[in-house]
C-alpha cells in the first residue's frame, strides 16, 4: 500500500490589503496654510490627520477651516467631528456636529452628515439627513438638501419646517412637505 501526504503552509499572508488599511503618515495638532498667487487661500486645523497610499485618501478629526477672497477676508469658515477626503473622487465628507458659514451671503448651516463634490461643486445631504439653514430672520429644517455653489442655489427634495421673523417682530413659523427651492 502506497499513500501519500501533503500539505501546504503558507508562512506568509499575502498583505497586498495590508496597505490600504495602514497609514503612510500621521500627525497631531494640525495647522495648515495654503497660499496661492502670494496670497493666503485657506486655512485647516486638526487635532489628528491620517493619510493613506500616496495621498489619496485622508482622515482628519476634529476639524477647522477657513477659505479666503483674494483680499484675504474670510468668505467660508466650517468645523467637523470628522473629515473624510478621496483626492481620486474629489469628495469630501464631513461628520458630527458640522458648521458652516458664508460670509459674504451671511448663511449658516449646521448639520451631522454632508458630502462635497469639488469637481461639481455640489454640496449635499443624505436623503433624510436633517440641516438646519439660517439667513438673517429666516430658518429653516429639511432634509434631503442639495446647494449647487454654480447656480448659487439649494433644495430640499424632504420635509421643510421653519420660522420667519418679520420687521415688526413677529414670529411666523412655516411648515411644507416636498421641494423648496
Amino acid at each position: 500500500m502506497l499513500a501519500f501526504c501533503s500539505c501546504s503552509l503558507t508562512y506568509r499572508a499575502d498583505t497586498s490589503s495590508v496597505e490600504d488599511d495602514v497609514p503612510d503618515v500621521t500627525f497631531s495638532d494640525v495647522r495648515f496654510l495654503r497660499y496661492a498667487a502670494g496670497r493666503k487661500h485657506a486655512a485647516f486645523s486638526a487635532a489628528y490627520i491620517e493619510q493613506y497610499r500616496g495621498g489619496r485618501r485622508m482622515y482628519a478629526q476634529t476639524v477647522q477651516f477657513a477659505l479666503f477672497d483674494d483680499a484675504g477676508a474670510a468668505e467660508t469658515s466650517g468645523a467637523c467631528g470628522l473629515l473624510a477626503f478621496d483626492r481620486t473622487t474629489g469628495i469630501y465628507e464631513l461628520y458630527d456636529d458640522i458648521s458652516l458659514v458664508n460670509v459674504p451671503r451671511a448663511v449658516s448651516l449646521t448639520a451631522h452628515l454632508l458630502r462635497w463634490n469639488e469637481r461639481t461643486e455640489q454640496l449635499t445631504s443624505g436623503r433624510n439627513d436633517n440641516i438646519t439653514l439660517v439667513k438673517d430672520n429666516t430658518t429653516v429644517r429639511g432634509a434631503g438638501f442639495s446647494a449647487s455653489a454654480v447656480s448659487n442655489t439649494f433644495l430640499f427634495t424632504g420635509a421643510v419646517s421653519g420660522t420667519i421673523i418679520s420687521a415688526d417682530k413677529e414670529a411666523a413659523a412655516v411648515s411644507s412637505e416636498g421641494t423648496v427651492p
